[in-house]
């Protein structure tokens, strides 16, 4: 069967630096250290496995989008989900404008 749908919808997301310090998340301690803000842009898609639909959908059904993730320190995406929430949806057209320039940043740093 393979994918049901491929580059649905885009998005933008501003993820905001954290500080660092130690949380307590449900009754266990953790060590959080302090990341740069970071844009990210994305393009909800399917897994083009048959075996994982039921998995995009449960996500789905979870309030998050499954599809692959570009940013400036991730230049080639990745596949992965995050928060509906915190995604603002954008043309196809800013999509690509993105892309060409995080391409074109990659290439002035080579």
């Amino acid at each position: 069967m393979a994918r049901r749908w491929h580059k649905r919808r885009f998005f933008i997301c501003d993820y905001e630096s954290s500080p660092s310090g130690k949380r307590n998340i449900a009754g266990m301690e953790f060590e959080t250290f302090s990341l740069e803000s970071c844009r990210i842009w994305g393009f909800e898609s399917d897994s083009e496995f048959d075996a994982d639909h039921y998995q995009v959908d449960l996500i789905m059904k979870r309030g998050r989008i499954f599809g692959y993730w570009f940013s400036r320190n991730c230049p080639d995406g990745e596949v992965g989900s995050h928060a509906q929430e915190n995604l603002v949806e954008i043309t196809e057209e800013e999509f690509e404008k993105a892309m060409r320039s995080i391409k074109l940043t990659e290439k002035l740093k080579a």
